[in-house]
């Protein structure tokens, strides 16, 4: 695919943006704006569900530090590391994060994740084994008892 934005090069791969990533971004706000805040929050203007969907066809983007994203994204270009174990590291980073907030259950699903993309990795399974343990400790009553 060929970029209308060039951003340069890192790590000597060539970094640009292309026009469809407007387009894939309207449709995620339309979808949000016309379906599913409607349906969350009922009977506000149709321009309040515009305009707060504007902020939000990125947000998994703005959480990710482009650092991380930019060195995942290297090390499965040049072949180093498999794109499950990427993901199982997302999972599981996601699963600290909810686990620190205090949300078990939604720690332990992707923690859950995490295991069931890569079996094989065993950090996956200690962070799962860590938010069991917590869950414990902390609240009794996880989805798993």
């Amino acid at each position: 695919m060929n970029e209308n934005l060039s951003l340069g090069r890192i790590a000597g791969i060539h970094v640009g943006l292309n026009w469809s990533l407007l387009v894939i971004g309207a449709l995620i706000a339309g979808s949000l704006a016309t379906g599913i805040f409607p349906a969350a929050v009922p009977g506000q203007t149709s321009g309040t569900y515009w305009t707060a969907d504007w902020a939000n066809p990125y947000l998994p983007f703005q959480k990710i530090p482009p650092s991380a994203l930019i060195a995942n994204s290297i090390l499965v270009y040049n072949g180093s590391v498999d794109i499950s174990q990427v993901s199982a590291l997302t999972h599981e980073s996601a699963a600290v994060q909810f686990a620190h907030a205090n949300l078990f259950d939604r720690a332990l699903s992707e923690a859950d994740s995490a295991t069931a993309i890569a079996p094989n990795r065993a950090l996956a399974h200690a962070v799962r084994s860590s938010i069991l343990r917590s869950c414990r400790r902390s609240c009794g009553s996880c989805s798993e008892w």
